[in-house]
């Protein structure tokens, strides 16, 4: 794989410039080591105990990985990245809306990382030296390294993935060692009940689902589309629930609200100090990655670091502001606003494979996109907000309904094509 200066924030990415399919489960794998992942996963398991939390990350990475799949497929095929892809999907002017959305999405990603990463960092640093840190000194240092280093494109994130995917890996396992004799406990823990297990679903796939959309940034460096979803499910399918469900014992066991903090208190001081700041490194480079290429191409730029640097500003300014304190709320909306549009990207994949070229003329404004974008919302919103839902979970009603309808519009086109054909 090829990963060159060039971003082809404008244009498809070339065969020459494409390669196998190992950096991009690297990638995708190593943002799941990420900070936010550490502490969802255990405040879901303290919400539903540990058998049932563990159920909800099963059925929530699930989605995940099969809707991330089928992005990575389309992203490899086109070579086209989510903004472009969002271009040939809703219109010039209908796109302009999605990427926006995503991109502020990301902005709010990467202010959120750079909050956990200063509140886990204070907490480390005190429970090991005692050290008083001045309030936002870490978020301020650690997003402005993050912001330099993300200008410079994604070709350090696959070995970033490298290289935070082992130290994690050891960590866990010297955690769950350490903690062997106490382990019992996990299950005898009484849940809190503070969210339901729909509700646990649906953060799971807010977490993740602004990284299913832009899985096209990443897959359309790979040279088959085929190894693309597969390398990417099996990432999401595999590697995620099961750094969710084993990173969130030692927190469960040691009473300390993610793997950071238990490490800390468990004798680990350097292996906590470097997992939070390769996870953080990498869950917030691949957010500015991305939300800068979405920039990028609404600006119709071709130098990526101007828009990584704005993302990174306004991110940075968002979390000194005090917003990043809604984080599971926000993970819950975007469970429901934004899977409609990875359902959309889907069954426009599967049509690219059948829909000749002279019919994939760009529009200004597609409507039928647009239309099954809000209806699709409206069903997971109003699933979440009364006891109505089909599927049970709000998340999965919008992605169903936007399914449902998505593929009766492309069979309307099939119709349409085969008989003027005839």
């Amino acid at each position: 794989m090829s990963l060159a200066t060039e971003e082809y924030t404008r244009s498809p990415v070339p065969p020459d410039a494409r390669g196998p399919a190992r950096r991009v489960f690297f990638i995708i794998a190593g943002t799941l080591c990420g900070l936010p992942v550490f502490v969802l996963s255990t405040r879901i398991m303290q919400a539903l105990g540990f058998w049932q939390g563990s159920l909800a990350i099963v059925c929530g990475t699930t989605v995940i990985a099969f809707l991330s799949g089928a992005t990575a497929f389309t992203g490899s095929y086109t070579g086209l990245n989510m903004a472009l892809l969002a271009e040939r999907i809703f219109g010039h002017l209908g796109a302009r809306l999605v990427k926006i959305l995503i991109c502020l999405s990301l902005t709010g990603w990467f202010g959120a990382t750079a909050g956990l990463f200063e509140e886990t960092a204070t907490s480390v640093l005190h429970l090991l030296s005692d050290i008083y840190v001045l309030p936002k000194l870490p978020a301020l240092l650690f997003g402005a390294s993050i912001i330099a280093i993300s200008s410079l494109g994604v070709r350090g994130l696959s070995g970033l993935g490298r290289t935070v995917m082992p130290v994690v890996g050891l960590s866990l396992i010297f955690a769950l060692f350490h903690d062997r004799q106490r382990l019992g406990d996990v299950f005898l823990l009484s849940p809190t009940h503070a969210m339901s297990c729909g509700q646990a679903v649906a953060a799971i796939i807010g977490s993740s689902i602004v990284g299913i959309i832009i899985q096209p940034d990443y897959a359309r460096f790979v040279d088959r589309p085929i190894r693309a979803s597969v390398a990417t499910g099996s990432a999401l399918g595999i590697v995620y629930p099961v750094i969710m469900i084993a990173s969130a014992i030692p927190a469960l066991v040691q009473h300390h609200p993610d793997l950071v903090s238990s490490l800390a208190v468990s004798g680990f001081g350097a292996a906590s100090l470097a997992i939070l700041l390769l996870s953080a490194w990498i869950d917030a480079s691949a957010c500015l990655y991305s939300g800068g290429l979405a920039l990028a191409n609404q600006l119709q730029a071709r130098r990526l670091w101007p828009s990584v640097l704005a993302v990174g500003l306004v991110g940075l300014a968002i979390q000194l502001c005090g917003v990043g304190a809604s984080y599971v709320h926000f993970l819950v909306f975007l469970g429901i606003a934004l899977p409609p549009v990875a359902a959309i990207i889907l069954i426009d994949g599967l049509a690219e494979i059948w829909r000749p070229a002279s019919q994939r003329a760009s529009l200004r404004l597609n409507a039928g996109a647009f239309v099954s974008w809000i209806l699709g919302s409206s069903m997971g919103a109003l699933a979440m907000a009364t006891p109505w839902s089909v599927t049970g979970l709000p998340s999965l009603d919008a992605i169903a309904a936007t399914l449902v309808l998505e593929l009766g519009r492309q069979g309307l086109q099939v119709h349409r094509l085969r008989e003027q054909r005839g």
